[in-house]
């Protein structure tokens, strides 16, 4: 993480490989708050229960960093529009109600 940058994450249980094999404590928002804290990094937390693919937990993140403007210059019309670029049918329609539903919820 880049000090003074902005972090934007799923707020998921994180279970790497060495926390499964218990060689580690589980990273919880407790720790990724005082890291983000300890190092002044703008922390953005996305959370949606209700993801039919964990895959798309992607399109939350994008939402919410169209929402709050993290890259200058690219607004929502460019996100939309790159995801027209990339998918089609219903998994473009999915994703782009989660887009819009997290932007609506966060903007």
């Amino acid at each position: 993480m880049l000090i003074g940058g902005t972090l934007v994450y799923c707020d998921t249980v994180w279970q790497p490989l060495y926390v499964r094999l218990g060689d580690a404590a589980e990273v919880t928002g407790q720790t990724i708050e005082a890291a983000c804290t300890d190092r002044n990094i703008r922390l953005v937390t996305v959370f949606e229960s209700d993801l039919a693919d964990a895959r798309m937990q992607n399109m939350a993140i994008l939402a919410a960093m169209a929402a709050g403007g993290i890259v200058p210059g690219v607004e929502p019309t460019h996100y939309r529009e790159a995801m027209e670029d990339l998918m089609a049918g219903v998994m473009l329609e999915k994703n782009l109600a989660l887009f819009d539903g997290v932007l609506a919820k966060m903007g």
